[in-house]
């Protein structure tokens, strides 16, 4: 799918992902990790 690079990060454009989605209509939970590294 992707032809990916030593080192590299996958970026995806949220705003264009989201134009196809239909509604959620469950809980939504937001998962976090803060790290002092």
């Amino acid at each position: 799918m992707f032809d990916w690079l030593r080192g590299g990060s996958p970026m995806i454009d949220n705003l264009t992902m989201m134009r196809g989605r239909e509604a959620f209509g469950g809980e939504r939970k937001t998962p976090a990790h803060l790290s002092n590294a």
